[in-house]
């Protein structure tokens, strides 16, 4: 099918499409790239966020789709979500590695972060040697959101490469903690800590294009709201692995001690909840942290009152609501929500008033 064809929805958007194959840029008269083909992945880059629909037959998913050894962008032809190993059963044999937004996936490393192919989405998949990819005719799984997330630093940006990175936390994690690799203070990957066998770790995919930036670490715990600095440092290798779960090989990630821990700005809880005649709202502000602001909203996403906007001092603090609305009145019996906002990040708890 025509590009023209198949982006016309969107054409307003539209700034580029790539692959292997080629490049089109609209209104461009030097395109190499004219036409997508079955079972091939393309980047689609649009000037803001924006729904491509595509009419048509779906792709017979008996089909072979023949890959080389190394990396492959390949799309996922299914119509429903499957599971990583029954989704490339075909070429198990061969598989080393599969990358997505969403994470990775190595056989038999248990610290992977991609579990599930999804419709609609392209991934790299390396093999040993070339080989002929066929979907199975059914499976299903829950679909992965296309980007991990952070409440406190959002998704990382998207490059057309990466590389992953097999960490060791065992001094300094916890299970639940969130690894993050930034590039020029650039959120450029994220990984939940988990435990296996004793070992904490996490299988970090970090977003980049050129060689030799630095990337630096940082630790989030949600337990206590502080983020923690890493060390050592690496430099980006598009396309390159370092550590092997299968030889044992990890990148150990120590913290920082020249580096005092910093308080994050979140919302602890609130005492008493459920309540009657008022709760105090405990919350942590970060140094140099923004201008904040609190407001409580009712289940249906009105706003019902501003507890605070400006400036709190850093560390702990705590707001107290009496169950009034902006008026002064009693708010009635029920389930409401606190929601702490500072620049682009926002966090809610949830309250209950009880009459």
């Amino acid at each position: 099918m025509q590009i023209s064809s198949i982006f016309a929805g969107i054409m307003n958007n539209l700034l580029q499409v790539k692959s292997s194959e080629g490049v089109y840029i609209p209104n461009n008269p030097f395109n190499t790239l004219l036409s997508l083909s079955d079972g091939k992945g393309y980047y689609v880059k649009v000037s803001q966020n924006c729904t491509l629909q595509v009419t048509g037959a779906a792709i017979n998913v008996s089909v072979p789709i023949p890959l080389g050894a190394g990396w492959n962008l390949t799309a996922f032809t299914p119509q429903s979500s499957i599971s990583v190993s029954t989704a490339l059963a075909s070429i198990a044999s061969y598989l080393l590695q599969v990358k997505g937004s969403e994470g990775v996936y190595i056989p038999g490393n248990p610290f992977n972060t991609l579990t599930s192919l999804s419709p609609g989405r392209a991934y790299w998949i390396k093999l040993s040697t070339g080989a002929s990819l066929v979907y199975p005719a059914s499976g299903r799984s829950e679909a992965q959101a296309l980007l991990p997330t952070c409440k406190i630093w959002g998704s990382p940006v998207l490059k057309t490469n990466s590389q992953v990175i097999l960490a060791d936390l065992d001094e300094n994690g916890q299970a639940g903690d969130v690894l993050a690799a930034f590039v020029n203070d650039e959120l450029r990957g994220l990984a939940t800590v988990i435990n296996v066998d004793g070992k904490l770790g996490a299988l970090l995919q970090v977003f980049t294009e050129e060689v030799g930036e630095t990337i630096r670490f940082k630790l989030f715990s949600p337990q206590s709201n502080i983020v923690y600095s890493l060390i050592p440092n690496l430099n980006t290798a598009p396309g390159e692995s370092i550590g092997d779960y299968q030889a044992g090989e990890y990148v150990s990630l120590k913290s920082d001690q020249s580096d005092t821990p910093a308080l994050v700005t979140s919302l602890l809880s609130a005492y008493p909840n459920p309540f009657k005649d008022g709760t105090s709202i405990a919350l942590n502000v970060a140094k140099d942290a923004p201008e904040l602001k609190v407001d409580v909203y009712n289940i249906r996403g009105q706003k019902v009152k501003t507890l605070f906007q400006g400036q709190l001092k850093p560390g702990a603090n705590k707001l107290w609501w009496n169950g009034l609305d902006e008026s002064g009145n009693h708010v009635a019996s029920g389930v409401y929500f606190c929601r702490l906002s500072n620049g682009n990040s926002a966090q809610s708890i949830k309250l209950m008033i009880v009459k």
